[in-house]
């Protein structure tokens, strides 16, 4: 439980790489309904 404590901080020093890693969000409009028609 030790290891949910600390969070590297090494994914953070680049701005690129806290854009890869930053949270998304989801709308309706991405999910694709199957078609079974």
């Amino acid at each position: 439980m030790t290891d949910l404590i600390t969070r590297p901080r090494r994914l953070r020093q680049s701005a690129a790489l806290r854009a890869l890693f930053e949270e998304t969000t989801l709308s309706l409009n991405d999910l694709v309904l199957p078609d079974l028609c």
